[in-house]
């Protein structure tokens, strides 16, 4: 997508322009008056989400200020921000007549009337015939050129219709490519939007891809494994980098799991613009941090998301991949095809805490009656990164150009050259067994009681009173049977204790435990500041395609595996049809219906799938799946924002049920209950829930010995809780959220 600023010089055909360049850029254009008189004041930090300017025609002459209003202004700030610009009929003579052009009476006025026009075919006239039929209505032209502006396209007399500025990316046209009549009008415009990725503005993610090899000699996901260790690891005990992600698509042969990614914020692996993002729902700010310093913004988290992907001018047209550059790498010429999307092309990776959720919510819903012990949101910006393709047996090595004049692009992408190739040399040595051996540490080695230092001899867990717990549930049910709620989903915090250890907790060994003892769709590993989470979650919150499709899949009802398979296919089969379970799953899968549809195209949402189970490690869950396509309006973030936070996790009524909630828990429940995924710089959204999770609170910046920076270990947190309905026992809602703790029990 191309984002258009349009000067509208109050002429009829306006909104033809506004038409077709909504087609070619694939968004409508921003569409201001001349005479718009906040330009002063906002005109500046307006460029900064546009790709391109173009002037419109209009009545007048240039020469007349009132005529031409803030359109000499523009142009003016768009070159200096090296903004190309398309000047058309008044337009035109508006960028000759800034650069010492003559402007007067044409050899004959001439309006609506159709005309050859012959040109060199440079800039906006590539691949055009010459000459080509285009449709007039001028009464003055250009004359006099000075050198600095080259003339691209006359007619039969010499009547200047196209001119160029060389090296200031402006670009004029005489005639109305928006008429019905001009020949190749649209294309005009689809070059001048192709100029407009060819200069920058329009930042490309490359993407380099690695064959790993024969899929079924090679498992990607112990690759992986490797991967992040020798990347994000100076040796086998301390991370090279502080803040590191991985969306770890770990469970073999589940098309969810097709993907995993990893970066890092800093050390040698980042980019020169990564940096670390906190929210702090109760201040309404974030806090970006970057190799120059820390800015604290005055927004909420999903605003600042929202205007922060804006300014990156990622576009889809602006996407690249790249085949050639690495010598010996991603020789596909088997494979037969290009590679696909790898889905993540760069962007912030980190989680949005259930406090969130304050910012999101309208009415008695949003109050957060106790605050987090954890940033309330924490995300890293991933201006290189690694995503491995499970299904195809490939790597994305995705870095991000940085053009903003020549010298800085050349020496960004020296960089990105020397990491890329770097990496590449690092994965072709790992997929050697003599590569494997020198890992630090390998697949199967055993992650069990050193995890949490020298000292370590186990985790000690205290599990929530029965008593408690269930006292709570029956007050859920006596709310229902009051008419206060439908469905309510009660959690708890479970803490976890390590032993005290001189080199602190080793959150990535206890992370490769969980991944290795319960695969997950969407397990993630981020180690932020104040938290580090752990996570084996098996659900999709909600994840937006560049299309704008939407998909999200809720989880309600879950029991633990059998004994055996007799067992097994019975406990299965008693999910699948058990009232209880589908009518807690079904009041989620209205909720997320409703939740969409406040962003959904009209008659878009859909159920294409109710009531599957999907098993895991050691649950079977009770999954549906609801899916819409975003308005025209409507962007990723909007979706979440209108979703958040899921549905899963509170129940409904939504609002009412959250208020309920906050009166009838104990405490925050933080990350948990939150989101974890990506927001990509082309708009596509991938978040799941937090369940099945383990929250390591540093309470500060996580040091690289996992402390929070003052030798203390951190508190561990893992979150579990289940939805109580008329139906539900309350000790059997005890019981299962005992089966969800069983990841963090196996630790022990």
């Amino acid at each position: 997508m191309i984002r258009t600023l349009l000067i509208d010089n109050h002429d009829s055909f306006t909104w033809n322009l506004v038409h077709d360049l909504t087609r070619v850029n694939g968004v409508a254009p921003v569409v201001l008056p001349n005479d718009w008189d906040q330009w002063g004041e906002q005109g500046a930090d307006l460029l900064d989400h546009i790709d391109n300017v173009v002037i419109s025609p209009g009545p007048g002459t240039p020469v007349n200020p009132v005529d031409v209003g803030i359109a000499p202004a523009v142009i003016a700030a768009a070159v200096e921000k090296h903004i190309p610009v398309l000047g058309i009929c008044l337009g035109h003579q508006l960028i000759a007549h800034l650069y010492g052009a003559t402007v007067g009476p044409a050899t004959e006025p001439v309006h609506g009337r159709i005309f050859p026009v012959t040109h060199d075919g440079s800039g906006v006239f590539a691949g055009i015939p010459s000459p080509f039929e285009v449709v007039r209505y001028h009464s003055l032209a250009v004359s006099d050129l000075p050198a600095t502006v080259h003339v691209d396209a006359t007619t039969a007399d010499g009547t200047v219709m196209g001119i160029s500025v060389p090296g200031a990316l402006l670009w004029g046209v005489q005639f109305h490519p928006e008429s019905v009549k001009t020949n190749h009008g649209r294309e005009l415009l689809a070059n001048f939007a192709q100029l407009t990725r060819d200069s920058g503005r329009v930042r490309h993610v490359r993407d380099h891809v690695l064959d790993l090899g024969d899929r079924q000699e090679i498992d990607t996901r112990a690759f992986s494994e490797d991967l992040f260790r020798s990347l994000f690891e100076a040796d086998g005990t301390s991370a090279a980098a502080r803040h590191a992600v991985w969306l770890d698509g770990n469970r073999t042969g589940d098309p969810r799991a097709r993907f995993t990614v990893m970066g890092a914020a800093d050390g040698r692996n980042a980019g020169p613009s990564a940096a670390v993002a906190t929210a702090d729902v109760a201040a309404g700010t974030v806090t970006v941090t970057r190799r120059e310093g820390a800015e604290v913004i005055e927004q909420d988290v999903l605003t600042w998301l929202r205007d922060d992907l804006a300014r990156w001018n990622i576009r889809g047209g602006g996407l690249s991949d790249d085949l050639e550059d690495l010598e010996d790498l991603a020789d596909l010429a088997g494979k037969g095809d290009r590679p696909t999307s790898c889905g993540f092309r760069l962007g912030w990776v980190g989680y949005l805490g259930y406090g969130v959720k304050a910012q999101c919510s309208r009415g008695e819903g949003a109050a957060n009656t106790h605050p987090s012990t954890t940033p309330d949101a924490g995300f890293v910006f991933l201006d290189r990164a690694v995503v491995i393709d499970h299904e195809r047996g490939e790597a994305h090595l995705l870095t991000l150009d940085h053009p903003r004049d020549p010298e800085t692009a050349r020496w960004a992408a020296a960089g990105e050259d020397a990491w890329r190739e770097r990496t590449a040399a690092l994965i072709r040595r790992l997929l050697t067994a003599e590569g494997r051996d020198d890992a630090p540490g390998t697949p199967d080695e055993p992650v069990t009681s050193g995890m949490f230092g020298e000292a370590g001899t186990g985790l000690q867990v205290a599990l929530h009173d029965r008593a408690e717990y269930t006292a709570k549930v029956r007050q859920i049910q006596q709310w229902i049977r009051e008419g206060e709620t439908y469905e309510a989903c009660l959690t708890t915090t479970l803490e976890a204790v390590p032993p005290a250890a001189a080199d602190g907790p080793d959150t990535l060994g206890l992370y490769r435990r969980l991944r290795r003892d319960n695969p997950a769709p969407f397990a993630s590993y981020l180690r932020l500041p104040g938290a580090t989470v752990m996570s084996t979650s098996p659900e999709r919150f909600l994840s937006v395609d560049t299309a704008g499709t939407v998909t999200s899949s809720p989880i309600k009802g879950t029991r633990p595996v059998g004994d055996d398979a007799a067992a097994d296919q019975l406990i299965r089969a008693e999910l699948q049809n058990s009232e209880k379970d589908r009518a807690e799953n079904l009041m989620i899968v209205d909720l997320v219906r409703h939740d969409l549809g406040r962003v959904a195209a009209p008659g878009s949402v859909a159920v294409p799938e109710l009531f599957s189970v999907e098993s895991y490690a050691t649950v079977h869950q009770l999954v549906s799946t609801v899916i819409a396509t975003l308005d025209a309006e409507s962007t990723g973030v909007d979706a979440v924002r209108a979703a958040f936070p899921p549905g899963s996790m509170t129940g409904a009524p939504k609002e009412r049920t959250m208020r309920l909630l906050e009166e009838l828990e104990d405490g925050p429940r933080g990350v948990y209950s939150g989101a974890v995924g990506y927001f990509s710089l082309d708009g596509a959204v991938d978040l799941s829930v937090v369940i099945r999770t383990l929250v390591a609170e540093t309470g500060g910046v996580a040091e690289t010995d996992g402390t929070d920076g003052t030798g203390d270990s951190p508190r561990f947190t893992y979150g579990v809780g289940g939805a109580v309905v008329t139906q539900s026992d309350p000790d059997a809602e005890y019981d299962e959220t005992v089966v969800k703790a069983t990841p963090l029990l196996r630790l022990r």
